[in-house]
């Protein structure tokens, strides 16, 4: 079975430059948090025409980087939706 890929025009942006993350590794100041936000119409073929829409929420530490990534996803009801969350845990330099 084969996977396609759909290409999606994002909007990126700043939404915080002192925001405050609690993750597994701890409570993490400074961070910088970006949202992407898309939406594209697909036609699924015999399931009919999805509105796909995404939605990214990435925090970034001083000296660390990524720190914790959620990212939201909305398809056709057929297909579902789905949601994954990362968040760091341990961090070596």
């Amino acid at each position: 079975m084969g996977t396609s890929a759909i290409t999606l025009p994002v909007t990126a942006r700043i939404e915080n430059l002192d925001e405050v993350v609690t993750v597994p590794f701890g409570t993490i100041k400074q961070c910088l948090k970006v949202s992407k936000f898309g939406q594209i119409q697909k036609d699924m073929g015999w399931i009919g025409k999805a509105n796909i829409k995404v939605e990214e929420h990435t925090w970034y530490a001083p000296e660390i980087g990524i720190v914790q990534f959620v990212l939201k996803e909305q398809g056709h009801p057929v297909v579902g939706s789905a949601q994954a969350v990362m968040q760091l845990e341990s961090f070596k330099k």
